[in-house]
């Protein structure tokens, strides 16, 4: 994560968020980037720093919960033995901050930092029957260029990219 990326979706995680969280402050964190906008220290942030290739959105000391709380994470990988290709996987929104905005957002998010790391393509898989998630990759572009029953588990699964050198 980049400062510059950092910025660019602050705005649009802050009326997020505070739909949410009416009248609640925040700071967004990535890195060692801190955007502070909360004189009372509770803070929203990004974390990179966990695992390599590991993202994580927090935001801290919410009122009526004990302590941070994740609100979504994701995980983004160099493709082995492509390095034009990188895989986002595991993406997910906590179930109490479905229906806000943050998939979609964290989507576009996720699309500006394979393409500011170099990368050409984006690619994922996921289960057909996630209805929201098919939205969401159908909304911010990505085209899905296959479909296959996964015999180990039953499910059926699409397999989606993003191109882009086309954005």
């Amino acid at each position: 994560m980049t400062p510059k990326l950092a910025l660019k979706y602050w705005d649009v995680l802050t009326k997020i968020i505070v739909k949410k969280f009416s009248g609640y402050e925040f700071n967004i964190q990535c890195g060692g980037l801190r955007l502070e906008n909360s004189p009372t220290g509770d803070s929203l942030w990004f974390s990179n720093k966990v695992e390599d290739g590991k993202y994580r959105l927090v935001i801290g000391e919410v009122p009526g919960y004990e302590s941070s709380v994740t609100l979504a994470t994701w995980e983004m990988y160099q493709m082995k033995n492509c390095c034009g290709v990188c895989v986002s996987t595991n993406a997910t929104v906590a179930k109490k901050f479905r229906k806000i905005g943050l998939g979609k957002t964290l989507n576009l998010l996720r699309i500006d930092i394979a393409k500011s790391a170099g990368y050409g393509l984006l690619f994922c898989t996921d289960c057909l029957k996630n209805k929201p998630q098919q939205k969401i990759l159908d909304s911010n572009g990505w085209k899905c260029i296959s479909k296959f029953n996964n015999p180990r588990t039953g499910n059926d699964l699409g397999i989606h990219t993003f191109n882009l050198n086309d954005c």
